[in-house]
């Protein structure tokens, strides 16, 4: 579907991770649900992505954090 990221409504209840719930039925795209764009079993699809995407996200957040953390770390050593 060829369409601006900025032409989606979506809905997800809870956080970044595995309570990510995103609700379809709730999800538009140009103002015409997505229920009435795309097959269930790719819909179906997309919302499954969308939830292992959440979690994803974190554990990258987590792993950048940690990253940086070790590059000051070596800052500081390099300074003693």
């Amino acid at each position: 579907m060829k369409t601006s990221p900025k032409d989606i409504q979506a809905v997800l209840m809870g956080g970044h991770g595995d309570t990510m719930v995103p609700l379809p039925r709730y999800t538009t795209v140009a103002g015409i649900p997505v229920t009435e764009l795309l097959a269930k079993d790719k819909l179906d699809a997309i919302v499954d992505r969308t939830k292992k995407g959440g979690g994803e996200l974190v554990n990258l957040m987590e792993l950048l954090h940690g990253m940086l953390r070790e590059l000051q770390l070596h800052k500081w050593w390099k300074r003693l």
